[in-house]
Parts: structure tokens; C-alpha cells; sequence
């Protein structure tokens, strides 16, 4: 028989909006159904409370976390059932003031944490938590996949002795064989665990995994990565010297054999695609995260309800963790240039018309969820009730991308073939900056007439 679900209760200071979330930042190691959460509420002000409460796990937790967010609003002085673990919000209240102190609370009531799905497991699985968690997850890409684990299996130390200790985590996102179909988990000599879900994509992918890793440091690494031999031990000095929560980005560079069109070195000079390129070492927003290499606190991830699965496809996920992030756990991005990683993909002009029309899409259901317009096109037209038709205009006036992407493709697979540049730099430039721009607007526009039509008085 399972166990029966906590009940916890707080009684915040509703005056204080950031008291309120302090609450939900704590239940966010609750959220797999192991809790139910009664917040207390004085009589005059019941009335705001429970949109107060909606309003602020819609900003900081993805939409479906915060739809089934096991919260009930009860006025002060009404009866609850017994045995109640209680949050302490405020100095020298009794309670739980952390997730982690939450989790262990639950975990003493023996409601273990919900952990689904395990495929295989290395027989290295059990012992102490690790420093780092390798999170990655993976489809239709087995040849590149085996390529990161060898490169992982020959971690070493930055002076040359043992890595860090790193479990692995990988994710086959629906593969179909399955992507390590066969794989002896123990071969590589790695601490690895293998998860298998239904297509969903990269963000439901991590969520998954995110439930099953056991270091307090989160390493994102894409199945077609290229650590360099001391990426692990790196972001492990990186955190070591600086503990502060924030988001750790390192490079995602193509690999030489990669670069052998225009495409791919305009691709290396430019930030179309990621943003490494032209950054300098420093601290950013993180709605330029780049999750092919990157790391953050396992604590900053669950805070905030891991990524939002409604994003399915790659690209978007990206940007709506890393600005929610930072609106709510005040996390910003530092680039860092000497986490190094390699990049083993072929690009086309086509993969990224795809990847814009699709970001334009998430932009524009963002834009309408955090009430900030101007995210879609900053410095850009107002967003009025013309704002639609001069994107429908700015879109007309571009030339069909599709049929560009695929020229300028074929153009690209001439040259790795050892025929001349078709075209200069310049002119190339300017016709992917074409094909780059018509696919982000007609992904606007798909997202916003995707929007709910206002009810009709």
C-alpha cells in the first residue's frame, strides 16, 4: 500500500509577495504528488489569495507543474487533519525552510522520491551522491552517442589524476531501436543510468532525469557533444571556486572536419544558431543559454519545476528555463570560454529556417504568458492592434524561405564536395540573415494566432 501524502501548511505574510513564493520555492521538492500544500490566509484577504498563488507559480514553474500544483488556500482557524509537517516563511518560525529540508522530511515519512522509468543501470550506481550529474538526452543519434561515452569513459583531472566523481544520466527520447539497444551499462567503466521515455523531446528528457540524479551540480550536455578530456573536472573547479547559484556556459564549437562549408563558418563567427560565438567571458541574461554545455545547481533546476516539457522541439527550451530563472531565482548566465566542448553535427540552412520558425513560436507564447511583449521583437514595432499585419508585411517582403534554405543548401553540400564558393561572404550573409529573419516571423505569427481568443462580452 503506498504511502499516504504529507500534508504540509504554512501561513505566509500575504503583504510580502516574495514570502508567498518562498513557500513555493520550498514545496517545489513536493511536486510528484508525495504533498499536498494548505496555505493559511487571513479571512480578509481570502479573496486575492488563491489568484495571488496562481499568478506566482505561473511565473516561476512551467505551466502544466503549475496547473496540478497541489495548493488549497484556507482561511485562518480552519480545522486540518492531524499529523501535518509544517513550513516555517518567516524568522524564527517552526518549520522547513528549504526544498532539501523538505525532502528529507518526506523522506523520513518513507514517501520516497517518484523516480520512473529505469532502463539499465551501471552496477557502480550505488555508493555516496556524486559531485556531478552528466545529464544527456538523446535521439536517433546512437554513432555520435557512443562517441560521448568514450569521451566521457577518458575523463580525467585537470592535473592529469581521476576526474571528479560523475554519474551519468542517459535519456533515449523514443528511439526506435532504442539508442543504446544492447549496450552493456558496466562497458565504459561509467556510474550510468539509462532512461527511456515516449517521444517527448529534450526538455521532458532532462525532467525525467532530473528526477533520478543525485549531485547538487547539473551538467546539460547534448548526445552529440565533444568534451574536451577535463570538461567534467572544469566545471567541478568552476563550482568549487565560486558556489553561487547560476547558470555555467561553456563553448559549443564545431569541429574542424564540420566547418568545411559557408555555412558552417559564418555559423562559428556569428550568433545565429548559439550565442558563444561573439560573447566575451562574463555575465548575461540566461534567456541566451545554450544547454549544449552548460551546468547549475540540481536545487536551482527543482526550484523551479525543471524545464517546461510543452516545449517539445530543440531550441526555445533554452530560453524560456534560463529567463524564468532568472525572473524568479534571480539566477544569471556566466560565460566561461575555457569549458570546453566540441560540436559533431552536420548544420544546414534548412535545420535552422526550422529551429527559427520554431523559436518564434515559443517567443510569441512566452511574450503572452510573462504580459512582455517586447520579447518578440525588441527595438521592433509596437505591439498594438496593427502589430500583426506589419509582421505579416515585414514577412512578404522577405523571399520564401524554404526554397532559399534548400539553394543555399545545395550550395553547401557543392562545396564540401570540393566545388568553389558560389557566393562571397558577404552576399551569403545576407541571404541566410534573409531566411533566418522570414522564419522567425512566420513563427511569430503562427504563435500568435495560436493565442486564446477573448471571450466575446
Amino acid at each position: 500500500m503506498p504511502p499516504v501524502p504529507a500534508l504540509l501548511v504554512a501561513a505566509p505574510d500575504w503583504s510580502d509577495l516574495r514570502a508567498v513564493d518562498a513557500v513555493l520555492r520550498v514545496i517545489s521538492g513536493a511536486l510528484d504528488g508525495r504533498a499536498r500544500l494548505v496555505l493559511r490566509c487571513p479571512a480578509p484577504l481570502l479573496a486575492r489569495a488563491a489568484p495571488t498563488v496562481a499568478a506566482l507559480a505561473q511565473r516561476r514553474f512551467p505551466p502544466a507543474v503549475a496547473a496540478r500544483l497541489p495548493i488549497t488556500v484556507a482561511p485562518e482557524g480552519a480545522p486540518l487533519p492531524p499529523g501535518l509537517i509544517e513550513i516555517g516563511v518567516l524568522p524564527g518560525q517552526a518549520g522547513l525552510r528549504t526544498a532539501e529540508a523538505l525532502e528529507a522530511a518526506l523522506l523520513s515519512r518513507g514517501l520516497p522520491r517518484a523516480t520512473p522509468g529505469t532502463v539499465a543501470e551501471s552496477v557502480r550506481w550505488a555508493g555516496p551522491p556524486p559531485e556531478i550529474s552528466v545529464l544527456v538526452p538523446t535521439f536517433g543519434r546512437p554513432k555520435a552517442l557512443l562517441g560521448l561515452l568514450d569521451r566521457l569513459a577518458a575523463q580525467t583531472g585537470r592535473d592529469g589524476g581521476p576526474p571528479p566523481d560523475f554519474e551519468l544520466l542517459i535519456i533515449d527520447d523514443g528511439t526506435d531501436p532504442p539508442a543504446l539497444d544492447g549496450l552493456d551499462p558496466d562497458a565504459h567503466g561509467l556510474r550510468l543510468r539509462v532512461l527511456r521515455q515516449n517521444n517527448a523531446g529534450p526538455a521532458a528528457a532532462r525532467n525525467l532525469a532530473l528526477a533520478h540524479c543525485r549531485a547538487p551540480i547539473l551538467l546539460l550536455l547534448n548526445d552529440d557533444a565533444v568534451p574536451s578530456d577535463t570538461l567534467v573536472a572544469d566545471h567541478a573547479a568552476a563550482w568549487a571556486r565560486d558556489p553561487r547559484p547560476r547558470l555555467l556556459m561553456g563553448t559549443f564549437s564545431l569541429l574542424p572536419e564540420r566547418r568545411r562549408d559557408a555555412f558552417a563558418a559564418l555559423i562559428e563567427r556569428s550568433n545565429l544558431l548559439f550565442p558563444q560565438p561573439t560573447l566575451a567571458p562574463g555575465v548575461y541574461k540566461g534567456e541566451i543559454l545554450c544547454s549544449g554545455n552548460a551546468s547549475l545547481p540540481t536545487a536551482s533546476l527543482r526550484a523551479v519545476g525543471g524545464m517546461d516539457d510543452s516545449i517539445r522541439a530543440p531550441g526555445g527550451e533554452d530560453t524560456e528555463l534560463g529567463r524564468r530563472l532568472g525572473l524568479v531565482e534571480g539566477v544569471a548566465l556566466v560565460y566561461d570560454p575555457e569549458l570546453k566542448c566540441g560540436h559533431d553535427h552536420l548544420l544546414t540552412v534548412e535545420g535552422m529556417r526550422a529551429r527559427k520558425l520554431h523559436l518564434g513560436q515559443v517567443v510569441a507564447a512566452l511574450a503572452e504568458r510573462w504580459a512582455e511583449p517586447g520579447l518578440m521583437l525588441p527595438g521592433g514595432p509596437p505591439v498594438d492592434e496593427l502589430f500583426d499585419l506589419k509582421i505579416e508585411r515585414m514577412h512578404k517582403r522577405l523571399p520564401n524561405a524554404i526554397l532559399l534554405a534548400a539553394e543555399l543548401d545545395a550550395a553547401c553540400a557543392a562545396e564540401r564536395a570540393g566545388a568553389p564558393p558560389s557566393l562571397s561572404p558577404e552576399s551569403f550573409r545576407t541571404q541566410v540573415d534573409d531566411v533566418s529573419e522570414a522564419a522567425y516571423l512566420e513563427g511569430l505569427l503562427l504563435g500568435r494566432r495560436a493565442r486564446p481568443k477573448p471571450a466575446r462580452k
